[in-house]
């Protein structure tokens, strides 16, 4: 008898405070969102607070790019910084920058492939990190010539072999911004659609991603043609040559 007046006056108990409980689990709720949300407003707004909504340009102010800014023919460079590819076809890309970077503007946008890849978001997100401190291509060269140590040891000394800010890099590679704008350009190559290729006769669904390298080229904010895949740098400058006429 006695066993069961303790679980009745309990269970009466519990339920005489239970509103009382749900109004303050429902308070420690609100705090905590409140907390979750001004922490990604600290960490950088809407760029990094994972909202991510489609921009049919495809270039954000956050992409690294040389050239002439100024310029209406862009030239978009989506890469892979552990793929085999996208090494071999980084001479060819230098010299196309090289002889065209005062009369086009070129940018870099990532689509690591981490289904055949397993270091390449980490990979992207140091390079990304090391563009912080404008040195996004010099580590980008450093990641293509060590394509089998891309683990978070080897990435530090990377950083540590260009003289990077060691701190100031390990916060960022650690962000949730630098991760984000990761993100954001796989999306937006993933929420584009890209007409017919004049090198593969293919279009680009939205909806499906691609390979690495990928090339976009855009004059007046319009896509105009794309490829996956190195091309003959006289064919690349044929098409350069006709966009800047």
């Amino acid at each position: 008898m006695t066993n069961t007046y303790n679980e009745e006056h309990f269970t009466a108990t519990l339920w005489h405070y239970f509103p009382g409980i749900i109004k303050t689990l429902s308070v420690i709720g609100i705090i905590i969102s409140i907390f979750t949300l001004f922490n990604g407003l600290v960490d950088g707004g809407s760029n990094s607070s994972g909202n991510y909504t489609y921009d049919p340009k495809i270039i954000r102010d956050y992409n690294y790019s040389i050239g002439n800014k100024d310029s209406r023919v862009k030239y978009v460079y989506f890469v892979d910084f552990q793929c085999p590819a996208c090494k071999g076809n980084d001479e060819s890309f230098k010299q196309i920058k090289q002889e065209y970077k005062d009369r086009i503007q070129f940018v870099y946008k990532h689509n690591p492939l981490t289904q055949i890849h397993t270091n390449a978001k980490q990979a992207a997100i140091a390079v990304q990190a090391a563009g912080e401190q404008g040195k996004f291509i010099e580590y980008g060269e450093q990641a293509f010539a060590n394509q089998s140590s891309l683990g978070p040891d080897s990435l530090e000394k990377y950083a540590k072999n260009i003289g990077l800010d060691i701190p100031k890099w390990k916060s960022d590679n650690s962000s949730k911004k630098i991760a984000n704008y990761i993100n954001f350009d796989q999306e937006d190559l993933k929420n584009s659609y890209f007409d017919k290729s004049s090198v593969s006769g293919t279009t680009k669904p939205v909806g499906e991603g691609v390979g690495t390298p990928t090339s976009v080229l855009i004059k007046d904010g319009k896509v105009t043609d794309w490829w996956t895949g190195g091309q003959e740098n006289s064919v690349i400058k044929s098409k350069l040559d006709e966009l800047l006429k």
